[in-house]
């Protein structure tokens, strides 16, 4: 069941912006499943990104998280099962992307969604900007769901110690860490073989009738009613006017 947040009473009064981004699924289905399961089932989630304008950084990061060896065209690997374009998130135009970054084999029509949507929100900010991210239409996203099963579908892999492997799921929910720790990036192996519990995600609903699923936000000043959040499909920003419980 769906309530109105209490905070929507302010809405009226309250007005926030801040630097989020709205990312469309319909057109890049498979980024999106990498996203949720890196942020749900590798437990990344809220946790904002910084933007790095630096052009001549982010070849750098795609070698450090793999994609730059081209893995979704090595049949020996056996990735490339849902595509072959390589995928990496956090993305490479990020200072938290690179080393033990998520991949996932897409189509390359995807890769392009994604890195059109990105390259308009990106004129939006500036260099050491940070922001978070919603996504929209992933309904069709398995690790989207509100409870996913985060077995891996043979598409989730990382590079580690030099060597592609597939992905296994994330910290127990009771485990404690660091958000602000390098390391909290590589911290997404099952323990002990445990199956662990997905992370929770918050969704909101926009002005524009879109519901946002919440993947990176700030813990200090979460995505909440009045704040606003730059759509590509809208051509401008969206103003979130209720939470949404289930």
């Amino acid at each position: 069941m769906k309530f109105f947040s209490i905070f929507s009473i302010f809405f009226l009064v309250s007005s926030v912006t801040a630097a989020n981004f709205a990312w469309d699924c319909t057109k890049s289905l498979g980024t999106c499943q990498n996203y949720c399961y890196a942020a749900k089932c590798g437990r990344m989630g809220r946790r904002r990104f910084t933007y790095d304008s630096n052009a001549n950084a982010r070849p750098g990061r795609r070698k450090a998280s793999g994609c730059k060896r081209n893995p979704c065209n090595d049949k020996k690997l056996k990735f490339g099962k849902f595509g072959n374009s390589c995928d990496e998130f956090p993305f490479a135009s990020v200072k938290e992307g690179g080393r033990n970054a998520h991949l996932r084999c897409v189509n390359i029509n995807e890769n392009r969604s994604e890195g059109g949507q990105l390259s308009g929100f990106y004129k939006k900010i500036k260099n050491g900007d940070k922001f978070g991210i919603t996504i929209k239409n992933y309904r069709r996203a398995s690790y989207c769901a509100a409870k996913p099963k985060c077995r891996n579908d043979g598409g989730q892999f990382k590079l580690k110690n030099g060597k592609f492997a597939p992905s296994r799921q994330g910290l127990n929910s009771t485990e404690e860490f660091d958000l602000d720790n390098e390391d909290y990036f590589v911290l997404d192996e099952a323990i002990n073989g445990e199956e662990m519990e997905p992370l929770p995600l918050r969704q909101v609903e926009t002005d524009d009738g879109e519901i946002h699923l919440i993947i990176a936000d700030d813990l200090d000043d979460p995505i909440s009613v009045g704040h606003e959040i730059w759509s590509e499909s809208a051509n401008g920003t969206v103003r979130v006017v209720r939470e949404i419980f289930e």
